[in-house]
C-alpha cells in the first residue's frame, strides 16, 4: 500500500508571513503545500485597505497555494467577504477561531468567540445556510476551513466546541491543542487532540510545537492517518524544516543568506521606509536567530542595526561566525 503524502503548510502569523516573506520561502525553500495568510479582519471595508489587498492578491502570491484567513463572529460580514475573495480567484477560506490577542478576543472574536458555543452554533448555521448562493454565484463550490484554539481556561472545553464543528460540513478542522489564556507557553495538549482526531466528523490537522523532525513523528505515530500538519514559529526559525520533514537536508549558509537578501528585497517592495523594513527582518530573526549556536553578540549586533547596510554586514557576520544546529 501506497505511504500516504502528508500535506505541510505554513501558519498564518500576523506581521511575519507576509506576501513578501511566502514569495521569498517558497523561492528558495520550496516544497511547502499551503500558506495562509494572516486574518483579515471582515467590515464594511473588507479588501478597501491597500495593505490588506496587496497581500492577497494572487499576483502578489505567484508560485504557491494561499488559503486567505478571515477574522469575523459576523455570518452576514463574513459571507460578503467570502465572496469578494471568491471573486479574485480562491476556493477556500479559512475562519480564524485561534487568535489569543487580547485585543480580538476581547470582542468575541478569534480564540474569544469560543466562550460562546451557542453564538459559534448560530453563526455556523448561518454561514453554511448562505455559502451554497456564494458557490452559485461564483460558479464553484467555496470551502469553509476553521483554525481552532480547544478553549478559553479549561483544554476540556474542546469536547463542547467539537460538537459545534460536527454539525457542519467544515472541509478541514486545524486545531492549535492550547487554550486561549494559554497563549503560546507551555506545553501542547497532545491528549486533548488525539481525542478531537478520534471524534472529528470533519477532515483535522494538526498545528502546535513542531520544531524538529521528532516532534512531527510523534504526533503522527499516535494519529497516523493524520494527513496535514501546519508549522507556524517552527519553519520561520528553519525554512528548511518542511524539506527535511520529507527526508531532505537541513539549511546550508548560502540558502539562508539568500533566502534573507529575497526576503528584504520582496519587503522594500513593499514598504519604501528603511527603518520599517528593518523592522520587518528583526521580526524573522526573532525566530531565526534560535537557528544558530552563538554567544548573543553576533545577533544583538543584527537586532540594533540602523540601517540596511549595517543589517546586511551584522547578518553575514552571524551565519559566517555561528553554526547552524543541525
Amino acid at each position: 500500500m501506497q505511504e500516504q503524502r502528508i500535506i505541510y503548510s505554513l501558519a498564518p502569523m500576523e506581521g511575519i508571513t507576509t506576501a513578501a516573506m511566502r514569495r521569498a520561502h517558497c523561492k528558495i525553500f520550496p516544497g511547502t503545500d499551503r500558506y495562509y495568510s494572516p486574518f483579515i479582519a471582515t467590515g464594511a471595508g473588507f479588501l478597501l485597505k491597500n495593505k490588506d489587498r496587496r497581500s492577497i492578491l494572487p499576483e502578489n502570491n505567484r508560485g504557491l497555494t494561499l488559503i486567505p484567513q478571515l477574522l469575523s463572529n459576523n455570518a452576514e460580514m463574513f459571507l460578503k467577504s467570502t465572496e469578494q475573495l471568491a471573486e479574485i480567484g480562491y476556493r477556500e477560506i479559512n475562519l480564524n477561531l485561534g487568535c489569543p490577542s487580547g485585543t480580538v478576543s476581547a470582542k468575541r472574536r478569534g480564540a474569544g468567540f469560543l466562550a460562546d458555543p451557542a453564538e459559534m452554533d448560530r453563526f455556523f448555521s448561518a454561514v453554511f445556510e448562505g455559502i451554497p448562493a456564494v458557490s452559485e454565484r461564483i460558479g464553484e463550490e467555496i470551502r469553509i476551513s476553521v483554525k481552532t484554539r480547544i478553549g478559553i481556561e479549561d483544554p476540556e472545553e474542546a469536547f463542547r466546541i467539537l460538537e459545534v464543528y460536527n454539525r457542519y460540513p467544515i472541509c478541514e478542522l486545524i486545531v492549535h491543542p492550547r487554550v486561549l489564556k494559554e497563549y503560546y507557553k507551555g506545553s501542547v495538549h497532545q491528549d486533548i487532540f488525539i481525542s478531537m482526531y478520534k471524534d472529528s466528523k470533519n477532515p483535522i490537522a494538526y498545528n502546535g510545537d513542531i520544531r524538529f523532525a521528532e516532534d512531527e513523528q510523534e504526533i503522527r505515530k499516535k494519529c497516523p492517518g493524520l494527513g496535514h500538519v501546519m508549522i507556524g514559529r517552527g519553519l520561520i526559525r528553519n525554512p528548511a524544516l518542511i524539506r527535511m520533514l520529507r527526508g531532505g537536508m537541513p539549511p546550508e549558509k548560502e540558502e539562508i543568506l539568500r533566502y534573507l537578501d529575497v526576503l528584504l528585497a520582496n519587503t522594500a517592495e513593499e514598504i519604501r521606509e528603511e527603518r520599517n523594513q528593518l523592522g520587518k527582518m528583526k521580526d524573522i530573526w526573532y525566530h531565526l536567530g534560535d537557528l544558530f549556536s552563538e554567544d548573543d553578540r553576533y545577533l544583538k549586533k543584527v537586532r540594533k542595526a540602523t540601517s540596511v547596510s549595517v543589517y546586511r554586514s551584522a547578518v553575514e557576520e552571524l551565519v559566517n561566525r555561528c553554526e547552524i544546529l543541525y
